[in-house]
């Protein structure tokens, strides 16, 4: 299983708690959002749920650190093709 460490610092004491990612996905970069309650992660090989473990589907997992949720976005084998802001191509 795969999982996030969040580094919580409160002077000079740490906490730290795990947010668990999809199995098989090999997650292999984090970066964290201005707004610090966000952190995106690169799912390489995540198995898409629909057909149930069938077919690999690149993707980014954008996780809320204070809830732990992770929404998971597909990118394909192409990103900036993929993606899209304020609907034009990036």
């Amino acid at each position: 299983m795969s999982s996030l460490t969040l580094l919580n610092f409160f002077g000079t004491s740490v906490n730290t708690s795990s947010i668990v990612l999809p199995v098989y996905s090999s997650p292999n970069f984090v970066a964290v959002a201005p707004s610090a309650a966000t952190a995106y992660v690169t799912l390489p090989t995540y198995l898409s749920p629909t057909p149930p473990g069938t077919t690999i589907a690149p993707s980014v997992a954008a996780i809320n650190t204070t809830t732990k949720a992770a929404t998971i976005i597909p990118v394909g084998s192409t990103p900036r093709q993929s993606l899209c802001f304020g609907g034009h191509p990036g």
